[in-house]
C-alpha cells in the first residue's frame, strides 16, 4: 500500500513538472486577444473586450501594485475574487484562456444569479455589475454613512455649488480607480409651476443610457 501511494505521488510530481515545463515554453500573453464563448455569451464577451481593449485598462490591471489596493474587508464588494479573476485576463499564458474566462464566469454567475446561466443577457446591465464590482472592491471606503442632503444647501448655494457639494459628499463614500475614469454626475431639476422655486438633484453613475425611438 505504502508501494502504491509512492508511485502516485511520484506520478503527480512528474505530471505537474511536466506542466511547469510546458508553461515555460509558452509566452505571456496580453489583450487583445479572442475570448471563447461559453453557450450565447456574446454580452459577457463583448463587454469585457471592451476593458481588454482600453489602454487605461491595461496600464491598471497589468500593474502587479494593484493588488494592495484591493478591499477584501468592503461588504459591498466580493472580498477581492471578482478583481483577482477579472486581472487575471490581462496577463495568462495562451492555453490558459478557456480556464480563466470560464472561472470569471463562474463567479458572476454566483455573485449574480441573472448571469448563472449560458443564455444571453443584457449588456448594459452586465457593464453595469462589472464597474460596480471592480470599484467595490477598489474602493478605499469601507464604510458608507449616509449623507442627508440639507435644505441649508438649497438657501445659501448657487447650482455650480450645490453640484460641488452632491460630487464632495459622494467621494466621502465613493474612492476607487474605476470611478476616477468612469464616474461622473447627472443634474436634474423641479421647477414649482406657482412660485417658480428649483430645486436640483445631483447623482452619480457610470452609464448614460439613451432611449432610442
Amino acid at each position: 500500500m505504502e508501494q502504491y501511494e509512492k508511485m502516485q505521488r511520484e506520478k503527480e510530481k512528474e505530471k505537474l513538472e511536466k506542466m511547469k515545463q510546458e508553461e515555460k515554453k509558452e509566452k505571456i500573453i496580453r489583450p487583445p486577444y479572442g475570448i471563447p464563448n461559453f453557450g450565447n455569451t456574446c454580452y459577457f464577451n463583448s463587454i469585457n473586450q471592451i476593458f481588454l481593449n482600453l489602454p487605461i485598462m491595461q496600464e491598471l490591471f497589468a500593474n502587479q501594485r494593484l493588488k494592495y489596493f484591493i478591499n477584501r474587508n468592503n461588504k459591498f464588494g466580493y472580498k477581492g475574487k471578482f478583481i483577482t479573476a477579472f486581472i487575471s485576463l490581462y496577463q495568462l499564458y495562451p492555453s490558459k484562456i478557456d480556464d480563466y474566462a470560464q472561472n470569471l464566469k463562474s463567479l458572476v454567475g454566483k455573485f449574480k444569479n441573472t448571469f448563472n446561466n449560458h443564455d444571453q443577457q443584457d449588456a448594459n446591465e452586465y457593464l453595469n455589475f462589472v464597474l460596480e464590482a471592480l470599484h467595490e472592491e477598489l474602493n478605499l471606503k469601507s464604510s458608507k454613512r449616509y449623507i442627508m442632503d440639507k435644505d441649508d444647501n438649497y438657501k445659501y448655494n448657487n447650482e455650480e455649488q450645490l453640484g460641488n457639494i452632491a460630487w464632495a459628499n459622494n467621494l466621502r463614500r465613493n474612492v476607487s480607480f474605476i470611478d476616477s475614469i468612469f464616474m461622473f454626475q447627472l443634474k436634474s431639476n423641479l421647477t414649482c409651476k406657482k412660485c417658480g422655486t428649483k430645486k436640483f438633484n445631483f447623482e452619480t453613475n457610470y452609464v448614460l443610457d439613451l432611449l432610442l425611438n
